[in-house]
C-alpha cells in the first residue's frame, strides 16, 4: 500500500460511523456535542481526504453513538458495515 492510499479498515469504520449516524439521525455537529470530538475532526474522518484519528477518538466516537466497541464492530468478520 502507498503512502497516500487508505487501508480498507479505515473505509469500513468511516462507513460504518456513516451508516450509525444516518440509523440515529445525527448530524456531525451532535455527534460532536454527544463525544467530546471537535465537529472539525469528525467532518474530516467522514471526507475523503484526511482520515487519520487515535484510538482515543474512534473510542469517544463510539461512546457518542452510545453503543459499545463491540457493538461497532459486530459483524465485521462476515463483512457487514
Amino acid at each position: 500500500m502507498s503512502q497516500h492510499e487508505e487501508a480498507p479498515e479505515i473505509q469500513l469504520v468511516v462507513k460504518r460511523f456513516q451508516a450509525l449516524m444516518k440509523q440515529n439521525g445525527l448530524t456531525a455537529y451532535e455527534l460532536s456535542m454527544r463525544s467530546g470530538v471537535d465537529q472539525s475532526v469528525i467532518s474530516r474522518i467522514l471526507k475523503k481526504g484526511r482520515r487519520e484519528f487515535t484510538v482515543i477518538t474512534l473510542l469517544k466516537l463510539i461512546d457518542g453513538l452510545d453503543i459499545t466497541p463491540a457493538a461497532f464492530f459486530d459483524g465485521w468478520d462476515r463483512g457487514a458495515v
